[in-house]
């Protein structure tokens, strides 16, 4: 639980301001997060878990791919700082 208040919560919480590529959000969490591997662990599972998502795949463009906070994922970060 202690690393989902401190971890997880604050970078969903980021993501929820506007939807970017992996790097981007990383960039934007490196004051919670700043080891790379680590960063990608937590978000490859909080995509598994479905609470963050692609909003479109622009890889046949040769572009990354952008992410954003799904429906269920604002409605924890909602439970948790309400």
């Amino acid at each position: 639980m202690a690393i989902m208040k401190n971890v997880v919560l604050p970078i969903l919480e980021e993501i929820s301001t506007g939807e970017g590529t992996r790097m981007e959000l990383h960039d934007r969490c490196k004051d919670i997060m700043t080891n790379w591997p680590q960063f990608k662990r937590i978000f490859s599972s909080l995509l598994a878990d479905g609470l963050i998502g692609r909003k479109w795949s622009t890889m046949r463009l040769g572009q990354a791919d952008q992410f954003e906070i799904t429906k269920e994922g604002r409605e924890i970060v909602q439970s948790f700082v309400s």
